[in-house]
């Protein structure tokens, strides 16, 4: 379908009632994608030019020649400092003011990219009984510094001049009207001429279109350009928000690509217009003056990626693949320099050069692709032909090749609004062409699913039968690892033989008891038991005996302790006891005389009855001496081994010194 048809038919879908409700449409996205995404490109598009002819009427008041409103046209002459040093009263002055030259009549001040700073000469005249306020506009927000100096008469003198600035190097706040555009109050009396001066001095192109507006006319123009601006952003947002829904839906990296791409092309042009400066981040000066061309580069970096996977050049030119990954390499490096490293006046000459080869070499795969016979690349060409249009255009007005008007001012953001517009257009194509070798492949799949059915369902079968069987193993593995797990923990915290904790287990309770005695103020008790003659049983009725007799002394001690007590093999003959939340140092005792007559009772091991008596050792803490385990298991023995040498069956308290 040619271009002017869509464009037609999408017009003419304008009028209907509408596609289908958000819920339903979104069901029907994958069968009618293709004339759906037609009919959102063509109303997008229809906004593009709808605004576009308005902020073409709307830019430029002295357009409108025959509105008798209108302040006529400025004549303005220039002259250029190269030292950047001159001021207003040299300028003012014989010989430098005899040497402004005049510009040319209906056009723009445009000097391209300069170090010099320019001095603009203008003089507006007032008729008598006209006391409407009046405006210098300059409507190029990309400006860093201007200067206006306002004549102050002294009868028929000049006594001196005022002075105001503007430019994007000052926070958004310190500007005279709300507005993206600069904005000067002119003081003209009435029935008086007056000539102004404005310095104008940027790291960007020197572009200066300036008008002046008396107070009606400024008020109309910014209701114009609000209402174009509106339209415009809202079909870059009426395509970003398709694209997504599309993304969301077809999981294609293409439109995934182009929605970043779109996003930020859109941001960019904000930036451009000078609306992201007044309404995102008015206070961020530095930001404001490297993120356009931060952005531009990235633009161009989604824009590439987005090539390579929508022409599919790994398949159709190895190398024209490769050239476009190394520009977008070069493009993101570019991003990055052009936020942190370079200044801007390097970053913006950088900039004009790499779009127009970028752009060039995405043009020439296009081209060669649908060389190749690859239909989407039509539409594809015909995008970036107009964009690449655009971006000449704009880079020669930077250098002062073209003169600046609304189509070299604005060029690029239309070129890119009717660029975005057809690789939708493209994208449905692409979509179209996917869905009729989907359904060609769906057919011939069915066909041999048809033909292989019952093989099929045997091998599907076997394959969950082996799948069942694999599961029933690693749940029996995995079980058998836990439980070997839990054996190792309980192995490594208890005693083999007797089932109770160990050293390690003891020293963190003990932890724990100590920290719980000094919250509660109470008293922490350890005894340290030795049986006595247990060697002799050990050596004279062998070790197996000996083992038994130490299971049955655990369990006649299990029952002396409170459950939250702990009862530990210390290792050999030797058990500990830890009682906590004690009152006093008698409680220890009471369960000392408690053990000792519990083993006073006979012992029956292996069919014989063995007595066995206990020496057991008492340190209390925190009474005596260090609160650490290793010191208070200590005192524990020491006490020990002097109920030992007293005879045994008995318990010592340990003493400082005795």
């Amino acid at each position: 379908m040619a271009f002017p048809s869509v464009v037609a038919s999408s017009l003419r879908g304008m009028r209907r009632p509408g596609i289908t409700g958000f819920g339903t449409g979104i069901m029907r996205i994958p069968r009618y994608l293709a004339p759906a995404c037609l009919r959102w490109a063509g109303r997008a598009f229809a906004q593009s030019i709808l605004a576009a002819a308005i902020l073409c009427g709307g830019t430029h008041a002295r357009l409108a020649a025959a509105d008798e409103s209108l302040v006529e046209g400025l004549a303005i002459s220039f002259l250029e400092d190269r030292s950047g040093r001159l001021t207003i009263e040299e300028v003012s002055a014989a010989p430098l003011t005899d040497r402004f030259l005049p510009y040319a009549q209906g056009r723009d001040p445009n000097f391209g990219f300069s170090a010099s700073a320019y001095w603009l000469k203008f003089s507006v005249s007032r008729a008598e009984r006209d006391s409407e306020p009046l405006w210098l506009e300059i409507a190029y927000p990309l400006l860093d510094k201007l200067d206006l100096y306002s004549p102050v008469a002294a009868g028929a003198a000049v006594a001196g001049y005022t002075h105001q600035t503007a430019g994007d190097y000052l926070p958004f706040r310190e500007r005279q009207l709300n507005d993206s555009f600069y904005h000067f109050r002119l003081d003209v009396p009435e029935g008086s001429t007056k000539t102004f001066y404005l310095r104008v001095e940027s790291q960007s192109a020197l572009t200066v279109p300036l008008q002046v507006l008396r107070q009606s006319q400024l008020d109309r123009l910014r209701s114009q350009r609000m209402l174009a601006f509106g339209l415009l952003y809202g079909a870059i947002l009426a395509l970003l928000g398709y694209n997504l829904i599309v993304t969301f839906v077809t999981r294609e990296t293409g439109y995934l690509l182009y929605s970043v791409f779109i996003f930020t092309v859109g941001i960019g042009q904000f930036m451009y217009n000078g609306l992201a400066y007044q309404h995102l981040w008015p206070e961020a000066v530095a930001w404001n003056d490297r993120s356009p061309n931060a952005l531009g580069f990235l633009a161009f970096f989604f824009a590439l990626l987005f090539t390579r996977v929508f022409l599919a050049t790994r398949t159709h030119s190895r190398t024209l693949d490769v050239a476009l990954g190394l520009l977008a390499t070069v493009s993101l490096l570019c991003a990055v320099a052009a936020i942190w490293i370079v200044s801007y006046a390097t970053a913006v000459r950088v900039f004009a050069p790499l779009a127009l080869v970028s752009s060039s070499t995405v043009f020439l795969t296009g081209a060669y692709c649908a060389w190749k016979g690859y239909r989407p690349a039509r539409w594809f060409l015909l995008a970036w032909a107009t964009l690449l249009a655009a971006l000449a255009g704009h880079a020669l007005r930077g250098m002062g090749i073209l003169p600046a008007n609304f189509l070299t001012v604005h060029g690029v953001q239309i070129g890119s609004w009717l660029e975005m517009v057809l690789i939708s257009i493209a994208l449905a194509d692409r979509l179209n062409i996917m869905k009729q070798e989907k359904s060609q492949a769906q057919a011939l799949a069915l066909e041999a699913s048809q033909r292989s059915e019952r093989e099929l369902e045997g091998m599907v079968e076997q394959r969950v039968q082996e799948l069942n069987d694999v599961n029933r193993t690693l749940e029996k593995e995995v079980a058998e690892r836990r439980n070997a797990e839990e054996a190792l923990l309980r192995l490594v915290h208890h005693d083999a033989l007797t089932g109770l904790p160990n050293r390690v287990l003891l020293r963190d309770r003990f932890q724990v008891a100590a920290a719980h005695a000094k919250r509660e103020d109470r008293f922490l008790a350890v005894l340290m038991i030795d049986l006595d003659g247990f060697k002799r049983i050990n050596d004279t009725l062998g070790h197996s005996v000996g083992d038994d007799l130490l299971v049955t002394v655990a369990d006649r001690l299990r029952a002396c302790v409170r459950s939250a007590d702990t009862l530990a093999r210390f290792g050999g003959d030797e058990f500990v006891v830890l009682l906590g939340g004690l009152r006093d140092a008698g409680e220890a005792a009471v369960v000392a005389d408690k053990v000792i007559a519990t083993l006073a009772e006979p012992l029956l091991v292996a069919g014989q009855q063995l007595r066995t008596t206990p020496s057991i050792g008492i340190s209390i803490y925190p009474q005596q001496g260090n609160p650490d385990f290793d010191s208070v298991l200590k005192r524990a023995d020491v006490a020990m081994y002097r109920a030992k040498d007293a005879g045994g069956n008995d318990y010592r308290l340990y003493l400082e010194g005795r």
